[in-house]
C-alpha cells in the first residue's frame, strides 16, 4: 500500500521545545540547526508527485498558528513523499523466507519513534539469540503456507 503525504521544511531561530519532537495536527521534527520537518498527512493509494494547493494551505497554516514556540519562520521547502505501509499498519520484522541472510525491520509509520525500541529489541534478540519476534509483527504473519 502507498501512502503519500506532505511535508514542509522550515527555519527558525526561535523553537521553544529545543531538540524536542511537538506533535499536534502535525509533528514537528528538529532536523538540523535552526531546521524543522513538519508534517505530515496521509493519502492512501495516491502517488500522485502533485503537492495540493488545500494541503500546502493547511501546513502554512498550521505553521502561523504555532507562533507561540515558532517564531520567525521561513519556509524552504514543500514536497511529497510516497511511503510504505504495510496493509494491516503494524511493523515487519524479520528474515526474507528465501534469503535468510537478508532482514527486513520496516513499516514503524507515525509511530516510530516510540515503535523503533521494541522493534529494534525484537530484532536484536533475533539476531542475537534466535529468539522468536513477536507474531504481531514478524514478517512471518505474511506467509500463505
Amino acid at each position: 500500500m502507498a501512502v503519500k503525504g506532505h511535508r514542509s521544511i522550515v527555519s527558525s531561530d526561535s523553537y521553544a521545545f529545543g531538540q524536542d519532537v511537538f506533535k499536534l495536527d502535525y509533528s514537528i521534527i528538529p532536523i538540523a540547526n535552526s531546521k524543522y520537518w513538519i508534517g505530515s498527512n496521509y493519502e492512501f493509494n495516491n502517488r500522485a508527485i502533485d503537492l495540493l494547493e488545500s494541503e500546502i494551505k493547511s501546513q502554512n497554516d498550521f505553521i502561523n498558528s504555532c507562533n507561540l514556540f515558532l517564531k520567525e519562520v521561513n519556509i524552504e521547502n514543500q514536497s511529497i513523499g510516497i511511503r510504505p505501509a504495510m496493509k494491516d499498519r503494524r511493523p515487519v520484522i524479520g528474515s526474507h523466507p528465501e534469503f535468510n541472510k537478508l532482514f527486513i525491520l520496516n513499516g514503524l509509520g507515525t509511530k516510530g519513534s516510540s515503535l523503533a525500541p521494541y522493534c529494534v529489541y525484537q530484532m536484536v534478540k533475533f539476531l542475537l539469540n534466535g529468539e522468536n519476534i513477536d507474531k504481531e509483527v514478524s514478517i512471518k504473519r505474511f506467509n500463505s503456507k
